[in-house]
């Protein structure tokens, strides 16, 4: 079994227990739709001597600080010789690097302690990411400092690992699609999540000076925008963030720049009546958000394709219930049944899913479905896998 919708569940657990509930947060509306309609007026965005004033970020990480780990010493060969091609995977507590036919293992967390936690490949597919820590948080967490990660970065080809920042129990990384930064949150103190942007050529987190939460980054890393306080806000490098939206009523979450680079993607949710709506707002302008669609369930978006062709969203109402693919405009939407959470394939035109012993490729577009034996060896792991991306050149 993969075990990502379990893996999924847990996260949703330890969000709600990190922070204000969706439901405290929506506890006056009727429908994120009609709620939208009615609390958004379209004046001007605020003007320069509105906004704060400039801050200039430094490098640093989330105290408390922690003592960098050493550097590996390279592994023998066949490391090197995996490059392309490569799968992801966590079994029995420890993290493997083998190539798509699940040949020439790699165990690359040998030098790390403690426990650690898969969460996924680098943008560019140069670096495997982990999470280490030394105890399980329990259920419910009081406060998220006192259960600090250490974000890792390991490079699979060299055995190398780098310690990045400290992260809270359900932080994670947000890519730009060029693989060279993300944006993160972090907890500054109870329920406060501080903004955080990483530099992967240096290794370094600088601290925005914002706090809030469901950051997002642009393609070119250039552009950031975050969620606080009633108020999506979006900051380009080098000047003041300004107020996209203001939104009064509804959970909102799930930032995510449109491929296109002209609009901010989100979903509010409804949670009394289990329901999600998606929007967008451009970038320029001083227009409304515009509704892309309204679902039948609350939903959780996953993962862009890397093709830039598809959202991938599980069913957040019903985590096993299954999982489907939105077009960024929202005209095709096509929902997956009894396959567990599927991987894009590096060029994002398919999709790779598990039901039961049977390995399948499906066509987003279409939903047609066929057997493939390329990661038959899959079938029996219980823990998450990931396939490294590949960077357009």
């Amino acid at each position: 079994m993969k075990g990502k919708p379990l893996f999924l569940i847990i996260i949703f657990l330890l969000a709600a227990a990190c922070g204000p509930t969706p439901a405290q947060q929506a506890a006056q509306t009727a429908t994120a739709q009609t709620a939208i309609a009615q609390a958004w007026t379209p004046t001007p965005r605020p003007t320069a001597t509105a906004l704060p004033p400039t801050f200039t970020p430094t490098p640093t990480t989330p105290a408390p600080t922690v003592t960098p780990q050493p550097t590996a010493t390279p592994l023998p060969t066949p490391f090197g010789a995996l490059t392309t091609n490569l799968v992801a995977y966590q079994e029995k507590g420890e993290i493997h690097v083998v190539n798509i036919r699940g040949e020439n293992k790699i165990t690359i967390t040998t030098n790390l302690k403690g426990i650690k936690r898969l969460m996924g490949w680098s943008a560019d597919g140069v670096w495997v990411m982990v999470a280490r820590y030394d105890k399980e948080p329990p259920a419910a967490i009081d406060d998220p400092i006192k259960y600090l990660r250490e974000l890792m970065a390991v490079n699979p080809s060299t055995g190398e690992y780098q310690q990045v920042m400290n992260i809270g129990p359900n932080d994670s990384p947000a890519w730009a699609q060029d693989g060279k930064s993300f944006v993160i949150t972090s907890p500054k103190e109870n329920l406060v999540r501080g903004i955080y942007k990483v530099d992967m050529k240096t290794m370094k987190a600088t601290d925005t000076g914002y706090t809030g939460s469901s950051p997002a980054i642009s393609a070119d890393g250039k552009i950031i925008a975050w969620y606080n306080a009633n108020e999506i806000r979006m900051m380009k490098e080098g000047t003041r963030p300004v107020i996209l939206a203001r939104i009064d009523t509804g959970f909102t979450r799930s930032l995510l720049f449109a491929p296109d680079g002209k609009y901010l993607l989100y979903i509010v949710d409804n949670v009394e009546q289990k329901l999600s709506t998606l929007y967008r707002i451009k970038l320029e302008g001083t227009d409304a958000p515009e509704q892309v669609k309204a679902f039948d369930r609350q939903v959780w978006p996953l993962s862009l394709s890397p093709n830039n062709a598809w959202i991938l969203l599980a069913d957040y109402t019903n985590p096993n219930s299954g999982w489907g693919v939105i077009s960024p405009d929202g005209k095709t939407l096509n929902w997956v049944r009894d396959y567990l959470y599927p991987e894009w394939t590096p060029d994002g035109s398919q999709l790779i899913a598990q039901k039961g012993k049977t390995i399948s490729l499906i066509d987003p577009a279409s939903g047609g479905v066929k057997e493939t034996d390329l990661l038959k060896w899959i079938q029996d792991l219980t823990g998450v896998w990931y396939i490294q991306p590949t960077l357009k050149k």
